[in-house]
C-alpha cells in the first residue's frame, strides 16, 4: 500500500533473527514500521483493529492453494521448493528448468504470485 513492504519485512526479519526482538508484539512492529518511514501510530491502530485481516487471510488461502506451506518458497520451472534451500539445490532446479525450456510455473512479484501456463 505504501511501497515499503520489502523494507519493512527486512526490518522485521532482522529484528527477530539478529536482535532477538519479540515480533509478536504490536508495539515492536509499529516501532519497526516507523523506522522505515511509515506512520507508527496508524500502523499500530491497523494492527489493533485488524484492519487488514481479510486481505491477510486471502493471501494465506492463495498461498495454500499454490502449495506454499512455508517461507521462503521458490517456483522454478514448474517446481515448487519450500523452505530454506542450499545454493546447490537452487542451482540444480534452475539448471533443470533451463534444460527443459519450461516457460511455465509459479511467478511471484511485489503484487503476489500467479501460475503462468506454458
Amino acid at each position: 500500500e505504501h511501497e515499503k513492504g520489502n523494507q519493512y519485512n527486512d526490518c522485521v526479519l532482522r529484528a527477530f533473527f539478529v536482535e532477538g526482538r519479540d515480533i509478536g508484539s504490536s508495539e515492536v512492529l509499529a516501532e519497526l514500521a516507523g523506522g522505515v518511514g511509515l506512520d507508527a501510530a496508524a500502523f499500530r491502530d491497523a494492527l489493533d483493529r485488524r484492519l487488514y485481516r481479510d486481505v491477510h487471510q486471502a493471501a494465506l488461502r492463495r498461498a495454500h492453494d499454490l502449495g506454499i506451506t512455508g517461507v521462503p518458497a521458490f517456483g522454478i520451472g514448474g517446481r515448487l521448493l519450500v523452505g530454506v534451500q542450499s545454493r546447490e539445490a537452487l542451482e540444480a532446479a534452475i539448471t533443470a528448468a533451463d534444460r527443459r525450456g519450461s516457460g511455465e510455473g509459479l511467478v511471484c512479484g511485489p503484487d503476489g504470485c500467479e501460475v503462468r501456463p506454458s
